[in-house]
C-alpha cells in the first residue's frame, strides 16, 4: 500500500487519500491475472478541489496500474457520479504478465491536486460492471448488458458472417460530457477485442456537441465515417436515429436524417463468435433495433432515420 492516509472524513467513506504534495506515492491490490484475458480496473475518487479528475502520465493526476503497467493519457474513461464531485475512472488492458499489481500510482511529477480513493474493482472485458463491495474477495456477477446472444446471430446468418449488413438504431439519448472519451455513448458495439468490431458512437468529447462516428475494425485495421454535429444541449434528452450501412468495399453512416457519405474499407470481421450489445455506455433509451443481411438503398436510409 501507498503512504496515503486512510480518511473517513474527506468525502470517500474509509478510503485513501492521496496528499496533495510532490512525493511519488502508491495503493495497489492484488488480482492475478491470466495473460491474453482483457481486464477492466476501476476506482471511485473526489479530488479535493471537486473538480474533474485527468489521470494518465507526467503532469496529469495519477495513473492506473493495470497489470503492473501504466496507462498513458488518453487511455481511460471518466465519468461524473452526481454533481458532489464524485468520479468513477476506468482503464482496460489486455494482460501481458502475470504481475499481480493494479492500483493507482501518483508520480513526483504528477499535479499537486490532492484526492480520495475508493472501490477498487477488476472484471474481465473491456468496461467495469456495477460495484459490489466485496471485502477482498472476488465474486461473480451475472452479465449485465443488452445484447443478442451469438448463438442467435449465427443462427440468424446461417453460421456465417454476411458480407452486407444495414443496421438501424432508435431511443433517446442525454447528452453528456462524461466520460471522456471520443464513444462516451456507444448505441452498438460488435466486438471480439480491440482489433475486430463494428460500433456505433455519438460523441461529445472535447469540443463535439454530439458528432456521430461509425467505425469497423478488422485485423487490426480501423476504417472510420464520422457525421455532422447535432444540436442538441447537454443535460436534455433527445431522440435519435441513427443506421450503417455496410458492403463488401464501402460503409455509409445516417443519423437523424443525414448521410455521412461513403468510404471505401477492407471488409467486416467475423463476428459471429461473440455476442451483439446494444446501447453499452450512456445514458438513454432503446426503442427500436433492426438488422439486415444486406444493404438497404441510401435513400431509405435517409428516410428511416429522419
Amino acid at each position: 500500500m501507498s503512504d496515503g492516509t486512510l480518511n473517513a472524513g474527506r468525502g470517500l467513506e474509509q478510503g485513501i487519500w492521496f496528499h496533495p504534495d510532490a512525493l511519488t506515492k502508491y495503493a495497489y491490490t492484488s488480482f492475478n491475472p491470466t495473460v491474453g484475458q482483457e481486464y477492466t480496473f476501476s476506482l471511485f475518487i473526489r479530488m479535493d478541489d471537486g473538480g474533474a479528475p485527468i489521470p494518465g502520465g507526467s503532469g496529469t493526476d495519477f495513473q492506473i496500474v493495470n497489470n503492473n503497467a501504466g496507462i498513458p493519457f488518453g487511455g481511460y474513461t471518466v465519468e461524473k457520479l452526481g454533481d458532489d464531485g464524485l468520479y468513477r475512472v476506468y482503464a482496460a488492458r489486455i494482460a501481458d504478465t502475470t504481475s499481480p499489481n493494479f492500483g493507482v500510482l501518483k508520480w513526483a511529477s504528477n499535479s499537486g491536486r490532492g484526492f480520495t480513493i475508493s472501490g477498487y474493482q477488476i472484471v474481465e472485458g473491456p468496461y467495469p460492471g456495477d460495484y459490489i463491495h466485496t471485502e477482498g474477495f472476488a465474486v461473480d456477477v451475472a452479465a449485465e448488458s443488452l445484447q443478442i446472444d451469438h448463438a442467435v446471430l449465427s443462427s440468424i446468418f446461417d453460421g456465417e458472417m454476411p458480407e452486407a449488413l444495414t443496421l438501424l438504431i432508435k431511443g433517446t439519448m442525454t447528452r453528456a460530457k462524461e466520460p471522456q472519451d471520443y464513444t462516451n455513448t456507444r448505441l452498438m458495439n460488435w466486438e471480439i477485442d480491440y482489433n475486430s468490431y463494428l460500433d456505433m458512437a455519438v460523441s461529445t468529447y472535447g469540443t463535439h456537441s454530439g458528432k456521430p462516428y461509425f467505425r469497423s475494425r478488422k485485423d487490426g485495421v480501423l476504417s472510420v465515417k464520422s457525421g455532422a454535429e447535432d444540436a442538441y444541449g447537454l443535460g436534455l434528452e433527445a431522440p435519435f436515429a441513427m443506421a450503417f450501412v455496410l458492403t463488401a468495399t464501402e460503409i455509409e453512416g445516417f443519423y437523424n436524417g443525414g448521410s455521412t457519405g461513403k468510404v471505401t474499407y477492407g471488409g467486416m470481421a467475423n463476428l459471429l463468435s461473440v455476442p451483439l450489445k446494444l446501447f453499452p455506455k450512456g445514458i438513454g433509451t432503446l426503442q427500436e433495433f433492426r438488422i439486415w443481411a444486406e444493404t438497404l438503398p441510401s435513400a431509405a436510409m435517409i428516410e428511416a432515420t429522419s
